[in-house]
């Protein structure tokens, strides 16, 4: 319930001020309004209900919003902070910057342009994380420790860190790490937090205790 009221904090805070924005901004278009109407009514209206209902909906519909709404917010977030930065800039070179109702009389090709560049700049960093996501790299760090090691002159250890395994990263993302893990034949493996994503119960439910096994 906490993760759920925290997700409300950000969809009735900063959603609304990008969705004004990008109405503001696509007033001449209607069908392209209509659409970014229907993606903000849609979002909430899905992360709510995978929230609330994820008991009795399928796991697979439970982890599209899940990992939908994740990055739903993370867009909200970037891209209010870039156009409020991008306003305020404005603002300033303007020399208004105590008017703010000046940013409703910007010409029509500013307010595009602010607009698409911050969209086009937030979506392709999170297509980039995206990638990193599903391709990990393994960094190597050579490590000498000055002291005996008994029949042991060296081992492998990997650490992982940030698994956050739950709804978001179900079963299949868990078992796709472990065999990345597995491939690296390490004698020792280190899961540092955070090893789950908000609680136990779609651990226990996906039976992720014998992939981590």
């Amino acid at each position: 319930m906490k993760a759920l009221i925290t997700a409300l904090i950000f969809h009735l805070t900063l959603n609304p001020l990008l969705y004004l924005k990008g109405r503001n901004v696509l007033k001449p278009y209607k069908t392209a309004s209509y659409i970014w109407t229907s993606l903000f009514v849609l979002e909430l209206l899905m992360y709510v209900v995978a929230f609330l209902f994820y008991r009795s909906l399928p796991s697979s519909f439970v982890h599209f919003a899940r990992v939908f709404g994740g990055s739903w917010m993370l867009m909200v977030i970037y891209s209010s902070s870039l156009i409020l930065i991008a306003d305020l800039v404005y603002l300033i070179i303007k020399r208004q910057l105590f008017r703010p109702k000046l940013l409703l009389r910007q010409f029509q090709v500013t307010k595009m342009i602010i607009f698409s560049v911050t969209l086009s700049i937030v979506v392709s960093a999170l297509i980039y994380g995206r990638h990193h996501f599903r391709n990990p790299t393994v960094n190597h760090v050579e490590i000498n420790i000055g002291k005996d090691g008994g029949q042991y002159d060296k081992l492998r250890i990997v650490m992982a860190g940030d698994l956050h395994l739950g709804y978001t990263i179900n079963k299949y993302e868990a078992q796709r790490m472990v065999d990345f893990i597995n491939v690296q034949n390490p004698d020792i493996i280190l899961l540092v937090g955070d090893i789950i994503d908000a609680s136990l119960e779609p651990l226990i439910e996906q039976d992720m205790g014998s992939i981590l096994r």
